[in-house]
């Protein structure tokens, strides 16, 4: 029963519209994907990027998403995320094979879930949490059964075609073999004659070379370390204008969202000390370093959030050993499956009875598909109605949704793939609706006729004021419940449909 209330909250936390800025582009692309029967070499969405070259190591999230909405249309998003949110669950629950109570691993998984609740997006990086989850759960089970391991390489290429962060793969088998190591140096390990340590060298090795097994061979291989790279840069933009590359203590909304997270971080420690000597050594130190990078940027809670749950299942299952021949009593295990179930209950129906859902500080609302007030739909609407076709400025965050309703009729100037481009373009980003010479440059070299803003800040509410006050351009739309505007430039061309549109400032 607790296990059933568990997967229900992993349901209700991920029953909700989408809110997404990237996932309009990742569904354009995946149906490019599909059509084409290839991946993009080359960025063709965008003016200002035309050409640049595009390693898309996340093309087979991308394909799964639009498969996903052909479908179901926009509520196979929604769907999409609940089947991998509960596959995650499920993994991690029963990483340790042992003997740990149903309702302690319930509780756990609960705590899990409230943990990596504010990163439950539909992204490429719910594949990520997946491809964790199965590892622990393969990996514990190779430490007696060693032809298991033979898995872990399908399972590398799979993830080197999902998301960049595959090489986090490599640093958990690298942890397993060194805690395989130790053991076997403390006689803990299994009664294994010979080289025991072959496997997991070739294992590794072939890990490795999976990936290689992407269409973007050598360059791609190296992608998540040129990303690595930028993240990491002194001085990154990024660090500076999104929130999600910042210090989780420096948004106190972002820090309250976190305290789930720092009670997982608290019960990972205590397990660790109930296994006492044997304290998976490596595993520790992994826990540490992944508790060091939620920390100092928000974006990686999600990730750090798996593999602490799955140390924290290691370690439990280990400190019930301690102790053969004494199984704890089974009123214990009875209470801890009624507190999971109160737990799972209660955040339930508060994900359920509050819309939009506050008491995670997320503003989600439960349904399926396409959150109606948070694309630029009625925008969309009007450059159609208005028949525009060609080149459109915009910010960042509408233009996925750009891509997705009107491509390749239209080309827009930003969107999510902040790594395309590099540093240059996101300076063009910013100086374009901050210093207006330089947007009127890139407007007249790109022959732009329209333009496409939310109003999400301040910079650019200042920034399209300023621009309805010019003499150029008109403003033929506005949205205050969607808070996005459209603009269209004077001229022979737009006369009529200004005439008829205009809205005076």
């Amino acid at each position: 029963m607790s296990c059933a209330c568990l997967l229900c909250l992993a349901y209700t936390l991920s029953a909700f519209q989408v809110r997404n800025v990237d996932i309009p582009w990742h569904l354009k692309t995946g149906e490019w994907i599909v059509s084409r029967l290839a991946v993009p070499q080359t960025d063709f969405f965008s003016f200002s990027r035309q050409g640049m070259e595009w390693i898309d190591a996340i093309w087979l999230f991308q394909v799964l998403a639009f498969l996903a909405y052909r479908l179901m249309g926009e509520a196979g998003l929604t769907a999409l995320m609940i089947v991998l949110l509960e596959f995650v669950l499920i993994f991690l629950v029963f990483t340790a094979p042992g003997r740990v109570q149903p309702g302690l691993r319930a509780l756990f998984g609960a705590l899990f879930l409230l943990a990596i609740n504010p990163r439950i997006i539909c992204r490429p990086e719910l594949l990520t949490y997946l491809y964790i989850a199965m590892l622990f759960f393969l990996l514990e089970r190779a430490r007696k059964k060693p032809r298991l391991l033979m898995l872990v390489p399908i399972l590398q290429v799979m993830w080197a075609n999902s998301h960049g962060l595959w090489p986090i793969g490599l640093g958990i088998l690298g942890v397993y073999g060194a805690d395989a190591a130790i053991e076997r140096r403390r006689g803990n390990g299994p009664d294994t004659e010979g080289a025991w340590y072959l496997p997991w060298v070739l294992v590794f090795a072939a890990s490795l070379l999976a990936g290689l097994v992407q269409p973007y061979g050598l360059k791609g291989f190296i992608f998540p370390l040129t990303l690595l790279m930028e993240v990491t840069a002194e001085g990154m933009l990024q660090k500076q204008y999104i929130a999600e590359y910042q210090p989780i203590f420096i948004n106190s909304s972002v820090l309250a969202q976190s305290i789930p997270f720092f009670i997982l971080c608290a019960a990972s420690v205590i397990a660790t000390i109930c296994a006492g000597r044997k304290t998976r050594i490596f595993l520790l130190l992994l826990g540490v370093f992944f508790i060091y990078l939620a920390v100092t940027a928000m974006r990686n809670i999600g990730v750090a959030s798996v593999v602490l749950t799955g140390i924290l299942m290691v370690h439990v299952d280990i400190a019930f050993q301690k102790r053969p021949g004494r199984e704890p009593p089974p009123v214990l295990g009875s209470w801890f499956a009624l507190l999971a179930m109160a737990v799972s209950f209660i955040f339930c129906l508060l994900s359920t009875d509050q819309v939009p859902r506050t008491w995670d500080k997320t503003g989600r609302e439960p349904g399926y598909g396409f959150s109606p007030t948070f694309y630029p739909a009625s925008a969309v609407e009007a450059l159609k109605a208005a028949g525009y076709e060609g080149n459109i400025i915009n910010n960042d965050r509408v233009g996925g949704y750009l891509i997705w309703a009107g491509w390749p009729e239209w080309k827009v100037f930003a969107d999510g793939r902040q790594e395309l481009g590099g540093k240059e373009a996101f300076e063009q980003k910013i100086q374009v609706f901050t210093q207006y010479p330089v947007f009127t440059r890139v407007a007249r070299e790109h022959k732009v006729m329209a333009v496409v803003v939310d109003l999400w800040d301040d910079g650019l509410k200042k920034f399209s004021i300023n621009l309805a006050r010019t003499d150029e351009w008109a403003v033929i739309h506005f949205d205050k419940e969607q808070g996005n505007m459209v603009f269209l430039k004077r001229g022979p061309r737009w006369r009529e449909v200004i005439a008829a549109k205009e809205i005076k400032p």
